[in-house]
């Protein structure tokens, strides 16, 4: 399955992803709802999930063939860091 990944100008978190042969206004009018919120769309990629079996290509192959389109939220979560002062005989 080929796809292409858009993004809009006012939520860039978000991405939405289509099969190439297919347009917005082919999609269920809720979803295009959802997807006017995020603004002007460019294509931020295009991709062959055709060969890809890996959890993130499954769940966008999943959601096209449920929803027609798969939405996506990038989200970046840092680990906790903590500094601490050991005595220099730690160094070994």
């Amino acid at each position: 399955m080929k796809v292409k990944y858009l993004q809009g100008d006012k939520n860039t978190r978000f991405s939405v992803v289509l099969p190439e042969d297919k347009e917005i206004k082919d999609l269920s009018a809720t979803i295009r709802e959802g997807i006017a919120k995020l603004g002007n769309l460019t294509c931020i990629k295009s991709e062959d999930l055709s060969n890809k079996t890996g959890e993130e290509s499954s769940k966008i192959i999943k959601d096209i063939q449920e929803q027609g389109a798969c939405l996506r939220k990038i989200e970046i979560k840092l680990k906790e860091i903590e500094i601490s002062h050991p005595p220099f005989s730690e160094l070994r």
